[in-house]
């Protein structure tokens, strides 16, 4: 999955304002001890930042936002991988089934993604509601929920078919789960004759889903570059080298 200009500078942005969020609040002892524990595998003591600025309050909560995001796209990526090869053998799993469970968990991220971008134009939103642009920021916000909604319904489609009304399906995952019930025949030649179309067949599947896997996250990529050019317009100047805080009505 390929992340475009604009998407890069997004991701680098919010990296950016974070670290400069966590510079300023310093490192405490009780936060030190916190990753301590982490590390360790024991259980954190509750902890809670010291007093923040509005605009580190703000800093904060975008940067949650950008991190489900930024969690989305990662997961996206990975099943590229996922796709391509088969890591079960010698156990139980079919190949067939793991194929299908992870189309299927690609699907519900796309879909995670679709609500997650919603969430930040909301979060956009509200944050500059009492902006001198707040109107403005508001309508542009209104119509990245649009585009998100459109952009990327038909997954949502999919999906919402899959889990409400049949489960979803793929000739080739279909293809290799009949081979494998009539590898479990009782007719050896048959079976061993089964084997060569097999292995064809497994070649063409992993081949073929990789497509498709990249063809789903190719579209979820252009999704993201047309929504982080207007969202990188409204959260920070100077490209994405500082961010625009919301400025209070006079």
């Amino acid at each position: 999955m390929k992340l475009l200009p604009h998407t890069q500078q997004f991701i680098k942005g919010w990296t950016n304002a974070i670290g400069s969020v966590i510079k300023e609040l310093g490192p405490t002892e009780e936060l030190n001890e916190n990753l301590q524990r982490t590390i360790l595998g024991e259980p954190e003591t509750p902890y809670e930042p010291g007093p923040m600025t509005r605009d580190q309050q703000f800093a904060v909560k975008m940067f949650r936002e950008f991190a489900e995001i930024h969690t989305c796209i990662e997961r996206l990526k990975d099943f590229e991988t996922y796709v391509s090869r088969f890591p079960f053998a010698r156990t139980r799993i079919t190949r067939d089934a793991y194929l299908q469970m992870v189309v299927e968990a690609h699907l519900h991220e796309l879909y995670l993604l679709r609500e997650r971008l919603i969430s930040l134009a909301k979060r956009i939103a509200r944050a500059y509601k009492k902006d001198a642009e707040s109107k403005r920021i508001a309508r542009i916000a209104n119509a990245l929920e649009e585009f998100v909604l459109k952009a990327l319904g038909s997954f949502t489609t999919v999906r919402g078919n899959h889990v409400h009304v049949r489960r979803y399906t793929h000739a080739d995952i279909d293809r290799l789960r009949l081979i494998s019930i009539l590898q479990k025949g009782p007719d050896s030649d048959f079976t061993k004759a089964i084997r060569h179309f097999k292995r064809i067949a497994t070649t063409e599947s992993h081949n073929r889903l990789k497509i498709q896997a990249r063809k789903w996250n190719k579209t979820a990529a252009i999704v993201l570059e047309e929504y982080c050019k207007v969202a990188n317009s409204l959260l920070f100047v100077d490209g994405t080298q500082s961010i625009r805080y919301p400025a209070l009505k006079k």
